[in-house]
């Protein structure tokens, strides 16, 4: 590991929780931002 990168720093705490403990927050984070960006998309397209 790079500690310079950002990338590398990113990616560390995420490397350390467990999947099971990450995985619905992260999908209750992300459904509301892909509907809102389906909807920006739509009215934009409107």
């Amino acid at each position: 590991v790079i500690p310079s990168s950002p990338e590398n720093l990113a990616l560390e705490p995420v490397a350390s929780v467990e999947p099971e403990e990450f995985t619905e927050p992260a999908i209750v984070v992300t459904t509301p931002v892909k509907i809102t960006t389906l909807r920006m998309t739509l009215s934009s397209a409107t």
